[in-house]
């Protein structure tokens, strides 16, 4: 059954037709040019932390999320001149911790919310909670985690992996041609 378990894993499907999508991109171009125009100008721990913060969010997708944003942030490191595999564990660490932490509420929430009101109907009989409530608590959570997971990339796995060499370092600007096929896709 080696073959049909293999076949019919879903997140493995999933995982090749989003690198095909991603080699077609990177092969043509596309993500160089875009992540150059999103990137040129932004600092890197911005980066890091809209990055991070994007991949606690996303955890609704669930395991989908993990084939798509962490070839992706590698990707995005790469073209921002610096090491993809930085960008590859704060993806990791940022999905990870936003599967806790979910802005959007989905049945499990919802469910842990109802035992939230009841055990705090335990000390405050007319104690109530609300989802704009939950909504709040789950951004200031977010964001905090995305500071946290930033400062640690920055400060401690950005300077331990080293330098990353490069090879092939192309010019910092775009072509005309690159400009116009970033406008039109």
């Amino acid at each position: 059954n080696a073959v049909s378990n293999f076949a019919s894993f879903t997140p493995l499907s999933m995982l090749i037709i989003t690198l095909f999508g991603f080699g077609i991109m990177d092969k043509s171009g596309y993500l160089d040019s875009l992540f150059y125009v999103l990137t040129k100008k932004a600092n890197k721990k911005v980066v890091t932390f809209v990055l991070s913060l994007v991949c606690i969010l996303s955890s609704i997708g669930g395991d989908l999320s993990y084939v798509i944003l962490i070839p992706l942030s590698a990707l995005l490191f790469k073209y921002g001149k610096r090491h993809p595999k930085a960008g590859i564990i704060c993806a990791f660490a940022s999905l990870s911790c936003g599967i806790g932490i979910n802005v959007f509420m989905n049945s499990i929430d919802s469910t842990l919310l109802g035992y939230t009101k009841i055990g705090a109907n335990l000390l405050i009989k007319d104690y109530s909670i609300g989802t704009l409530s939950y909504v709040l608590i789950m951004l200031i959570c977010a964001i905090a985690l995305a500071l946290i997971n930033t400062s640690i990339t920055e400060k401690v796995i950005v300077p331990r992996l080293g330098k990353y060499e490069f090879i092939n370092e192309k010019e910092d600007y775009l072509t005309k041609r690159e400009k116009k096929g970033l406008l039109v896709s």
